[in-house]
Order: structure tokens, then sequence, then C-alpha cells
């Protein structure tokens, strides 16, 4: 029989026999006694308490990850040979997941190692094509839910060198090439497992012996290959409790006191959006998923982890890939509001990434050589969301993103600068004509260099005061778009074609409010209105049939309308109304959104709300 159905059927009595059963051995590129000890027996490390992190502490771990801003995650595993399909079947979007969705017998599944050759794998390639890309780290799968390891583990000869033709220590060359190539080199590891040939048993239903098999991987992953993040997945189990990832958190800060470790490895994070729950450790950063917080998290570090398509592992039927443009816009729209940005490359079995994901790399780099200094080391800039684009700070310099530039190219910065300030392009550094108004700065942006559909970049250094408040445009009227909004009670902004068809990711996209299931949602926008006046009120809205109905309230101060949402066929189906008239006040006026009574599932996904002044009669 194969090795790993005798091993999994052999009598084990501790990991530690079976250390000196497969007579492996440990070379430290770390010379740390503490972390060899911690290998062949993690109970005899003395862990110090490091869940109560000082600022000071945090800061000094946290700088370079908060200065790189993007990485790269790399998906790769035995997972990558059956590349999503089993038996002629898709039986989830995720490749990674197919042992789980497809019922996969374990003794079957593992026969998948024998075709994961990497026969053109080059760790120099990939790591190069990801510096080029822009990106300051990587995370890859050290081992995911299927228990393979993809490192030369002691602890298992059910890993890439010991397990499949390419024999050789696959995690140690990418180590060795981000050094090289001066990129910072993070680790994913699963709390899960689906199946453990070395313990004979899989994490539910032994933990006691599960816990010293993690830990000792986990010390080889800090002692031989250097790792400076630790990325937990799998915490959802219901036999993973907090205190257990507190104590692995307290143990790899024993090991390497300088690691950076995510929220996933205790039960702090709240769903796919990766938030942390209050009084529950959150370890170093939270992580959304496959989605960039509408409002940012702000005072807490964060990662949005994004598909380059659907998977994350391969899937060699998975074509629905994001143009490098959407990449973009969601690297600066993660930035501007932040966090870091990690996205994901899926790599074949032959060890080459897909052609996609290196055209992308390698546009998002030549995007990077000339913008990345907008980004790298910056933090969100003092201005809410701009119609037309976003923005980051570093000192005194804020960098303005234009993602859609108006007809008349020209763009308001709701800032009034004291003293001298100066507006220049990024690219070329050229001075760039501008106007102070009562409104904020204008700058006329027709002279900067347009690279098809990707951002473009300008920057204003000096000193002065941020306009709080949307500015209403040349005809008096305020356009205030589902991403202008400040959204409460699980309201969410939702990005779809703007023809309401899955067409593909390349084509115009529109961004909606969404998820308006409760009561408790509402959305506001904040307006600057230079004098009083009635206002006509428009709402570009989809709703879907039988869910008609809710009674929504539009307020500004102590004036308001209702308007009860009819049904416009679905929840693609757009139209704009007529929903009133309201009278603003002069100044500063918070325009809100919400919601007296909800008969059904759900209110209505909105657009657009328009203002358009009534003409005063004399």
């Amino acid at each position: 029989m194969p090795w790993f159905g005798y091993y999994s059927d052999m009598k084990v009595c501790s990991i530690f026999s079976s250390l000196f059963f497969l007579g492996a051995t440990t070379v430290f590129s770390q010379n740390s006694e503490l972390v060899q000890r911690a290998v062949r027996n993690p109970a005899s490390v003395q862990t110090k308490d490091y869940t109560d992190i000082t600022k000071e502490d945090k800061d000094a771990r946290m700088e370079w990850w908060r200065d790189g801003k993007f990485g790269v995650f790399i998906h790769f595993g035995i997972y990558a040979v059956p590349a999503g399909e089993y038996k002629g079947k898709v039986p989830h979007p995720c490749a990674e997941w197919i042992m789980n969705f497809a019922h996969i017998p374990a003794a079957e599944y593992r026969e998948y190692a024998r075709q994961l050759t990497l026969s053109r794998f080059n760790a120099d390639r990939w790591v190069k094509a990801i510096a080029d890309a822009g990106a300051k780290y990587i995370v890859i799968t050290t081992k995911h839910h299927d228990g393979f390891s993809m490192f030369d583990s002691a602890l298992t000869p059910y890993n890439i060198k010991k397990a499949t033709p390419y024999g050789r220590d696959f995690l140690k060359e990418i180590a060795d090439a981000c050094k090289k190539h001066g990129v910072r080199f993070g680790t994913y590891y699963s709390v899960l497992e689906w199946d453990n040939p070395a313990l004979g048993s899989i994490p539910a239903n032994d933990k006691a012996k599960y816990l010293p098999f993690m830990k000792g991987q986990l010390a080889e992953l800090i002692g031989r290959y250097g790792t400076d993040i630790l990325w937990f997945d799998g915490e959802w189990e219901g036999w993973w409790k907090d205190e257990d990832g507190r104590e692995i958190y307290n143990y790899l800060r024993t090991l390497k006191p300088g690691i950076i470790i995510n929220n996933r490895i205790t039960k702090a994070r709240q769903g796919m959006q990766g938030m942390s729950k209050k009084d529950v450790f959150g370890a170093d950063f939270g992580t959304p998923e496959q989605e960039v917080p509408d409002q940012g998290l702000p005072g807490v570090d964060w990662e949005s982890c994004i598909t380059m398509n659907r998977s994350w592992g391969y899937s060699r039927k998975d074509e629905n890939w994001k143009s490098t443009d959407v990449l973009i816009h969601q690297l600066i729209d993660t930035v501007s509001k932040g966090g870091n940005y990690l996205l994901n490359i899926g790599p074949r079995p032959d060890g080459t990434i897909p052609e996609a994901s290196l055209e992308r790399l390698e546009q998002m780099g030549r995007w990077m050589k000339k913008n990345g200094s907008a980004l790298y080391g910056t933090r969100p800039a003092p201005f809410k969301k701009m119609p037309w684009g976003r923005a980051t700070r570093k000192g005194d310099t804020c960098y303005f993103f234009i993602y859609d530039r108006p007809d008349d190219q020209t763009v308001l910065v709701p800032f009034a600068g004291t003293g001298t300030v100066t507006v220049k392009a990024l690219d070329g550094n050229m001075v760039l004509p501008s106007k102070q108004t009562d409104r904020g700065l204008l700058v006329n942006v027709g002279q900067l260099k347009c690279d098809d559909t990707l951002p473009v970049v300008f920057t204003i250094t000096g000193r002065g005061t941020v306009i709080d408040g949307a500015a209403p445009g040349k005809n008096g009227s305020f356009a205030l778009d589902a991403d202008s909004a400040e959204l409460f009670g699980g309201l969410k902004i939702q990005e779809s074609p703007a023809t309401g068809q899955l067409v593909g990711a390349a084509e115009k996209r529109e961004k909606n409010i969404g998820f308006w299931t409760s009561e408790q949602g509402k959305a506001e926008w904040t307006l600057n209105v230079p004098s009083k006046g009635i206002y006509h009120v428009d709402v570009t809205f989809a709703c879907n049939k039988g869910t008609e109905g809710s009674r929504v309230v539009i307020a500004a101060g102590d004036v308001s309308l209702d308007w009860v949402v009819p049904s416009t066929g679905s929840w693609r189906t757009y139209r704009t109304a007529f929903v009133g008239r309201l009278a603003l006040p002069a100044g500063k006026t918070v325009l809100r959104m919400s919601v007296a009574a909800k008969p059904s599932e759900g209110v209505a996904n909105v657009r657009e709300v328009n203002l358009r002044p009534v003409p005063a009669i004399d």
C-alpha cells in the first residue's frame, strides 16, 4: 500500500515517536535553541502573555506592514491538480475546497500529491513578478484545510518534498527568493484539517494530539523559513476555542516577538467582513474577505484579501477575471481607507502562474512604478469620499486619485488652503492650474497624462482646512451617489454591471446601497448648501417584485418627506423617481434616508439621490 496508507494505519503513541520513525531532521536558518526545542517538544516552551498589546509594541511590529500596503496571496496545494473539477463537475467556485464539497475520500485525494509535479516551477520568477508588480510582501499557503503541508515538515511525510515528484523544499525556495528581491515573507496556516495521515485523526476528533503537531509545524515555519506573518484560517470550527487561539498567539510571540498574526487565530472575526468583535482579542489585524469595508475600520489595522477571479486555488474553468483597472481601484480604495490590499493568485500544478494573473501583475507594476509613492507609507487623508476619486496623505502632502475625470477637466477638492499651496502632477511633477473658491480648491487636470482607464494622480502640498460636506454642481444640484454615503445598520455598498447583466469584469460598473434588510439601516450625506431653498428630490433605485411597500423617510434637520417604495421588477432593474420636495437650510446639512416601515425582506437598492433646486418665484 502507499506510504500514507501504512502510516495512517499505525498506532501513533505521540507525535514525537513519529518524528523518530521518520528519521527527519530540521535545519534552521535562525540559530534559535528555543525554536528548535519548540519543534521537538512544544510543551517545554514557557510562553509569555502578549495579548495585552501596548501601542508601542504594536506600532514597532506593524510599521513595515502598514507602510507596505500591497501584498500578494498565493494559494497553492494539491488541490491545484483537480483544478476545481471532480468527475466532470465543478462542485464549488473555490477550487481549494474541492475535497470537502466533492466528498472525495481521503485516500483518493492523497493521490493528487503524485501529480503535483512543479515541473516548470521557478521561485525566482514567481517572486520577481510579484516584486515587479509593486507588492511588498507575500502570504503563501503552507497547510490548507486539506491537511497537506507545502513545506518539508519533520512532523509528517504528507508534504511537498516527500510526497510529490518535485522532491524539494518548495517553501524554502520561495523564502530565499523573497530575501533576494526584498519582499517580506508570510505564511498561511489553516487551523482545521480534513485529513492528517501523520496523526491518524483530524483535530475535530483529537485536539489533544493535534495541538502539539500544530505548534511544532508553526515553530518550523518560524525557525526554518523565517516567516514574518502568520495568517490563520479555519477558526470557525466548533472544536477550536478562543483560548486555543490566545495560547497559539502567545506561543508564537514567545518564539518570535516581532511576528505579525491575523485575527483568525481567535474567535474574533465577525463574518466575511473580517471585523473583530468587541471584547474579543483580535490579534494584530482584521481580515475582510472579498470586500473593502465601506467606511474602512478607523483605528484598526486591517487587510482586504481579494481574488483575481472567483477561486483562491487554481481552477481551470474559472475565467471570470477582474480587469486591471478594477484591481487598481480596489487597491486605491483599500489604502485610502487605511487598509492593506492582499491580492490572490492560484498557480497550476506544474508550478506556473496563469497568464491572466501574470498579465494583471505586470500591468499593475507599470502603474505602480509611476504612482506607488502615493500609496506606500501613506495614511488616510482627512477627506471623505469624493465623487471623482480618493485621497491618501503623507505629511503635508495629499495624493488625489482621479477615477472619473469630469468632462470639463476640473475637479473640486473640499480644501481651503492657508499660506502657500502647491498643486502638481505626480508623474512628471508639472504644476497644475488651481483656484481657491468658497466651495473648495478647483484644480484643472486636463494636462494629466491618461493611461487608458487607469487612475491618474496629482498632489496638493500645504496646510489648510477641510471643507466638510458635498458641494453643489454648477447647476446648483446635488448628485449624491451611493459611494459617498455614510452607511449604518448593516447597509453595504454593492458593485454590479451598469446594465444589470453579468457580462464580464471589464464592463463599466455601478455602485448601489444594498443589504437594506433591517429597520435600523440608514444612509447619510453631509451637504454644504450655499443658501436655503426648496429642492426636488429624485431617487434612482431598484426594488424586487413582491418586496415593495417600505416607507422611507428622507430628512434634513427638522424637515422630512415620506416615500413609499414601489417595485421596479427586480433588484437589478433601476429607475429614477421623483419622491417629493424638501426645504434645505443654508450651511452644513445632513441628509438622512431611513426606513419607518419595512413590510418585506428588503427596502431597496439605492444608486443615487439627486437634489434639484426649485427656482425662486419673485
